[in-house]
């Protein structure tokens, strides 16, 4: 990195974007797993066999390519679950808690900047999510994965976030857990924190040129 790069990494960005899960709300499928475990007609081991193509298909739904019905009554006949397809779509969203400190300051700097989620979801748990916190009232547009047919770390995705946002990449500042998702929007020339354990936000936003404003907000979670 030259001195010219270094300098930029120290502007203040005039967009800042921000991943769902694990960065405002933390999340366990176990939860939703064992639940399920509980009401399947499968032996454990094979339950757990199952799981990874649960996954592969909880993928193809976050893309849009197969509605919530459809993924609920395939995950429901795979897993042998012997309960109500509304009580599997509760079990399956039920899984989120807030990352209380991190909201808060996304209620801050919501105060000063235009700000906008990324997301790889689906949408079951954004009805839930919407339905429950308050939080996504802070932001200008919400980039969901399941609408738009693009996951991260497609490029598709980034390029639709900044249209919508009338943005410049080099302006935008990106945070996310998971590191792939990072280096994808750097390679387009984004801004990015790298959120995980050990890290504070607050700090690492201002070592990125970010004005936080003082006044606390009181916490938007219903």
């Amino acid at each position: 990195m030259n001195a010219r790069d270094k300098d930029t990494q120290h502007l203040e960005p005039t967009v800042i974007f921000f991943d769902l899960g694990k960065v405002l709300v933390d999340y366990d499928f176990n939860l939703a797993y064992n639940y399920i475990k509980e009401r399947s007609a499968l032996p454990a081991d094979e339950f757990n066999q199952r799981i990874p193509a649960i996954e592969e298909l909880n993928v193809v739904y976050e893309t849009g390519e197969i509605d919530t019905i459809g993924f609920l009554q395939k995950m429901a006949d795979a897993l042998e679950f012997n309960d109500s397809i509304d009580s599997l779509s509760l079990a399956w969203s039920d899984i989120f808690k807030p990352i209380t400190k991190n909201i808060e300051t996304v209620g801050l700097l919501a105060k000063a900047y235009p700000l906008a989620i990324i997301s790889n979801t689906s949408d079951v748990h954004i009805q839930f999510l919407e339905a429950n916190y308050s939080f996504f009232d802070n932001f200008r547009e919400r980039i969901y994965s399941h609408v738009i047919g693009s996951r991260k770390p497609d490029s598709r995705i980034y390029e639709h976030s900044l249209d919508l946002m009338s943005a410049e990449s080099g302006k935008s500042l990106f945070i996310d857990d998971r590191i792939e998702n990072i280096r994808a929007a750097a390679n387009l020339g984004w801004r990015t924190i790298h959120f995980r354990d050990g890290v504070d936000l607050r700090q690492a936003l201002i070592e990125a040129g970010v004005a936080i404003p003082l006044n606390e907000p009181s916490i938007n979670c219903r």
